[in-house]
């Protein structure tokens, strides 16, 4: 794809599209430069966009985190702290998301900042050996100010399977995590489609907005639940797609 704005917006102008749809960061920052410049109807698809965007339609590949929640706490009834080590000012509307949906369950969510790699760093290292691992799970952050996949991940995965606290994550990249998700890929598609369409036949009238993924697939760590204690019940068992044993 042609990434240069000037250029892009020539070649959809002379081919007349009804709508488009720009995938990934690329494609965000198309779409953030080409919603001023022209009335296609442009849905954009991105782990960078969040319900924040103003000005923007798209899906975030963010999950809605109330799936996840519920599948923990069934799993889990007597956990009811949720941790998560970041910088809620890059988080967007996402973190405020997770509070809510988090609160309608009887959970509750503890942010500890941290504003870089560094200081992410040593809360985990602060942290961890004083979490109670019968009542608190980790939340692995998506904002790569404060989680990456090269040397923290690993290490924070080391200490919490160390302490035996639950860690989840609401994406595929943290993978060994006890509990992950990421969205459906098909179902990701047709929502895009959906709302691209949505978009098109109310253009007139069309009100930028941003969702989340509604759809996701569960991961589930069955070595490391197991280490923790943990039996997964046959009943969740079935909502599980990827099962590493």
């Amino acid at each position: 794809m042609n990434t240069d704005p000037e250029k892009f917006l020539s070649i959809v102008k002379s081919q007349e599209y009804e709508g488009m749809i720009l995938l990934g960061a690329a494609g965000l920052r198309l779409t953030q430069i080409l919603s001023n410049q022209t009335k296609i109807p442009i849905v954009t698809g991105s782990n960078n966009i969040t319900t924040q965007d103003t000005g923007l339609t798209g899906v975030s590949i963010l999950t809605d985190p109330f799936y996840l929640l519920e599948f923990i706490h069934q799993l889990l009834p007597h956990h009811t702290n949720i941790i998560q080590i970041t910088n809620p000012e890059k988080e967007g509307g996402y973190l405020q998301n997770l509070r809510e949906q988090a609160k309608t369950i009887g959970i509750q969510l503890i942010v500890v900042e941290a504003n870089n790699l560094q200081e992410a760093t040593r809360q985990y290292d602060s942290l961890l050996p004083r979490l109670n691992k019968n009542r608190d799970i980790v939340w692995l952050p998506m904002n790569p100010d404060t989680m990456e996949t090269g040397t923290l991940f690993p290490a924070v995965l080391m200490k919490a399977w160390e302490y035996k606290i639950p860690i989840v994550s609401p994406t595929i990249s943290h993978t060994g995590v006890m509990i992950g998700a990421y969205p459906a890929p098909q179902a990701y598609g047709r929502q895009i489609a959906n709302l691209l369409l949505a978009h098109i036949q109310e253009a007139s009238i069309w009100k930028p907005k941003v969702e989340y993924a509604k759809q996701l697939n569960l991961t589930y760590n069955e070595i490391f639940a197991s280490h923790l204690g943990i039996q997964l019940p046959v009943s969740l068992r079935q909502r599980v797609f990827k099962l590493y044993e």
